[in-house]
């Protein structure tokens, strides 16, 4: 019997309940390299296509981290900070690098969104962060909401690989491949080998079909087709880019922006960065997750971006918000980045929890009731600053989430 990933994850938090009984189960099915094993990966996989205007470079609009929870809470807010960044941009293309819904309410606020970025006519996709699966709806059906949008370049992807979302879009001028854009899905949530919870990570599957249309590409091209990767979770790397940056004295020949938080990456490298580095196609690769990072730097000749978080879902800094702008030069098929800056004065973060105790009149009952009231005061919380609210109110014991 073979059990997925995420299958794994929901018995394992039936193994907290039911202890040591159930303790060594995990691990056997763990093994050595926790991977969904034996799965055959199908090369047969049919890209999207996107055509390149002539003689024009190509610009992606990445958004990320919008976190919406609530509905008829944050839209306008969030439509209006995307309007901003598109009408400044001008884009070709818009992609959305996770995170696009944090708690239950998917049913509603998915389709909003769908409708929002169909509104600009212009081509979109979306990969999915490690709260977008927390919907009631699940990832299988906001994934036919996705791929059913007017302007949608989304796809499900294989089913025969790890994560939802896996997709490519290529660039085609004259004929041939200009650029490869690949969307992978990081995974949600995991654990380690002391089933302690980490962040998710890309899977072996998930590499060797990379790997796969990667040379699928070069094959059908003639070479080697430079490529972009966008999914949502830091690879381990990026920290030692980072860090390089810094011993540099954030030299503008490696790098760009800055990092205000740490790389909250998971903690098993999967290898998927070796396995850029052999490959040699892809030339960037874009994530969100941390809130206050952005940045892009240079690490071994790819260059690893955090985007500008978007909209003030979760935790936020009012100078850490807008959109970041990729272009692809016409000519050379170099990378550029600019970080889109803009200002939010319809709202103020909120991470106090006895400021929060306060703003509710002492009453702290749910999350999404709490935060509608916090909201219509003007702020905005993340989940954790309101648990510890909660925890304080309750005399109980605060827990941190992933």
């Amino acid at each position: 019997m073979s059990m997925t990933r995420r299958e794994l994850i929901k018995g394992l938090g039936l193994a907290t309940v039911l202890g040591p009984v159930m303790a060594v189960a995990p691990k056997q099915l763990l093994a050595s390299t926790p991977q969904k094993q034996g799965v055959s990966v199908k090369a047969d996989y049919i890209p999207g296509t996107i055509a390149k205007k002539a003689g024009k470079d190509f610009k992606i609009l990445q958004l990320t981290d919008p976190q919406l929870g609530v509905p008829g809470t944050l839209e306008e807010e969030t439509l209006r900070q995307i309007k901003y960044l598109v009408e400044k941009t001008q884009p070709d293309l818009i992609i959305s690098t996770g995170d696009n819904i944090q708690g239950p309410r998917d049913e509603a606020i998915v389709p909003w969104l769908v409708k929002a970025l169909d509104s600009f006519g212009i081509p979109w996709t979306t990969v999915y962060g490690n709260h977008d699966f927390e919907g009631y709806k699940g990832l299988t059906w906001q994934s036919e909401q996705y791929a059913n949008g007017k302007h949608s370049l989304f796809s499900r992807g294989p089913v025969d690989i790890e994560g939802q979302g896996n997709h490519i879009i290529n660039i085609e001028e004259n004929g041939k491949t200009f650029y490869s854009l690949f969307m992978i899905d990081s995974n949600p949530r995991d654990v380690d080998f002391n089933l302690q919870p980490m962040y998710g990570f890309i899977c072996d599957n998930q590499i060797e079909w990379y790997e796969q249309q990667v040379q699928k590409i070069a094959t059908e091209n003639g070479a080697i087709v430079p490529s972009l990767a966008f999914f949502h979770v830091a690879l381990p790397e990026y920290k030692d880019a980072y860090e390089a940056y810094e011993k540099s004295g954030f030299s503008a020949t490696i790098g760009s922006g800055r990092n205000n938080e740490g790389v909250c990456s998971s903690k098993y490298n999967s290898g998927l960065f070796d396995k850029i580095l052999k490959l040699k196609s892809t030339k960037g690769v874009f994530v969100g997750h941390d809130h206050l990072n952005a940045s892009a730097v240079l690490h071994k000749d790819v260059l690893l971006t955090y985007g500008l978080k978007t909209s003030c879902g979760s935790y936020w800094k009012p100078e850490m918000q807008g959109g970041t702008l990729i272009s692809i030069n016409n000519k050379t098929k170099k990378v550029s980045v600019d970080f889109i800056h803009l200002e939010n004065n319809a709202f103020k973060p909120l991470t106090d929890p006895k400021k929060i105790i306060e703003l509710l009149d002492g009453k702290v009952s749910s999350y999404e009731e709490d935060n509608r009231r916090i909201i219509s005061k003007g702020y905005t919380m993340a989940g954790d600053p309101w648990k510890k609210a909660y925890a304080i109110a309750q005399k109980t014991t605060f827990s941190p989430d992933l």
